[in-house]
């Protein structure tokens, strides 16, 4: 075989080889851009009392775009403040037990990413008030007592009536009564007078009243 035709067929064979290892080097592809993640960095629960205010901030992980979150509500309050990072949860004023609310964080860039924040609503203890102490001193009456209570309630008004001094075999020594003006913040109490020879009798003569009501 001639000089040139055998160097045609080396380069030709070469060329063959070289093929496939130049497609292998000139892949251009590059990996996935890691996913959007809504994450809380104060945690995701929280409590407080009614009428309190609570500051959530969101923050977002991998969100090249830098628009951070939408606010959203479910449950009783409101919000407030909301910015891109943080939102301030305002609680009703009052509540009658526990209440839930869940406050949810969603990327802005990617609104299929989201995470929810819990707000557990307290309210206060209730705060036992004496409304009325026996203070006779009678002897038919067991002392300290006061029974049998009748109590109405009419808008922010409301009226009891009691029996004082509870007789052992039936009756009182007196009649006593509590009342508000203000929905039961405060109150006034005292004995009914001219009911009983026990208390301001006034000339009568019973001493053993019983069954008091407010109509």
């Amino acid at each position: 075989m001639p000089q040139s035709t055998r160097l045609r067929s080396a380069l030709l064979i070469s060329t063959v080889l070289a093929v496939p290892a130049f497609i292998g080097c000139s892949s251009g592809s590059s990996a996935p851009p890691p996913p959007i993640s809504v994450t809380f960095p104060q945690g995701t629960s929280t409590m407080i009392r009614q009428g309190q205010s609570l500051t959530i901030t969101a923050s977002t992980p991998n969100d090249a775009s830098g628009k951070g979150v939408s606010w959203s509500l479910s449950g009783p309050g409101a919000l407030s403040k909301q910015t891109s990072t943080s939102v301030e949860y305002d609680a009703p004023p009052a509540v009658v037990s526990n209440e839930m609310a869940t406050v949810t964080a969603a990327a802005v860039a990617d609104p299929s990413k989201s995470a929810a924040f819990t707000v557990t609503v307290t309210f206060p203890p209730v705060a036992l008030v004496r409304l009325s102490t026996d203070t006779l001193t009678n002897s038919l009456g067991q002392h300290a007592t006061e029974v049998e209570p009748d109590t109405l309630a009419f808008g922010s008004a409301v009226v009891s009536t009691f029996q004082v001094g509870r007789i052992f075999g039936g009756a009182s020594s007196a009649i006593g009564f509590a009342a508000s003006t203000d929905g039961g913040l405060t109150w006034s109490n005292g004995l009914l007078p001219g009911v009983t020879t026990n208390f301001q009798g006034g000339g009568v003569t019973c001493n053993s009243p019983s069954d008091p009501a407010v109509a």
